[in-house]
């Protein structure tokens, strides 16, 4: 699925990748093979091929359409670089993907879901990028995306670090002890209130306050 609108004079593309990887099973019966060669599921083809020096606008604006779709921008991104699907990493055309002409590079993904975004949304001066004088909004991710160049391993992308305004809103690592230590604390109360049911049988309803977590 795409949207047309206006940005500063441009024509900008809005595209949500995983609607191609969600939808190639059925395209070709609903639309035909005309459609889907010639004008469907386009994201490539809207990489200006000779942008001027002043623009801002770099290629498709990418998005994920939640709820329609899971928001996972790393799954969107898998999808536009590699054509495939993200849940199942497949695609009725092979390996190679569903349509690979229109694939983007992984660098062209990353652009639509940052600094397009911004530019789509007419704030690329205050966000899509880390830069000084822009907000101080961004995550921390376990691996380079750039570093592989197949974008295969985009579906794999763990978030450890969420950042917004300057201040750290979340961490994979705190999460985790959390959860530790919730887990060990659910498993302590269940022990002391098993041991708390016993003596009640044994001495009557009485306040065992020892034997409470």
């Amino acid at each position: 699925m795409s949207y047309i609108y206006l940005v500063d004079d441009f024509i900008a593309n809005a595209e949500q990748p995983t609607h191609a990887t969600s939808d190639m099973a059925y395209a070709l019966d609903r639309l035909g093979p005309e459609r889907l060669q010639n004008s469907a599921y386009r994201m490539a083809s809207f990489i200006p091929k000779h942008p001027g020096p002043d623009s801002l606008y770099l290629g498709p604006v990418l998005g994920s359409d939640f709820p329609v779709e899971p928001p996972n921008p790393f799954h969107g991104m898998y999808s536009a670089v590699t054509r495939l699907s993200p849940a199942t990493g497949t695609s009725p055309s092979g390996d190679s993907g569903w349509y690979p002409e229109e694939a983007l590079t992984v660098e062209q993904a990353l652009h639509g879901f940052t600094r397009n975004a911004a530019y789509g949304w007419w704030k690329e001066k205050k966000t899509g990028a880390i830069e000084v004088g822009k907000w101080a909004d961004w995550i921390v991710v376990d691996r380079d995306v750039l570093e592989d160049q197949s974008g295969k391993s985009l579906r794999d992308v763990v978030v450890t670090e969420t950042w917004m305004g300057g201040r750290r809103m979340f961490s994979i690592v705190e999460k985790e002890e959390k959860e530790e230590s919730r887990t060990a604390d659910g498993i302590l109360n269940d022990m002391l209130s098993g041991i708390n049911k016993v003596l009640r049988l044994i001495f009557g309803d009485k306040d065992f306050r020892l034997f409470s977590a």
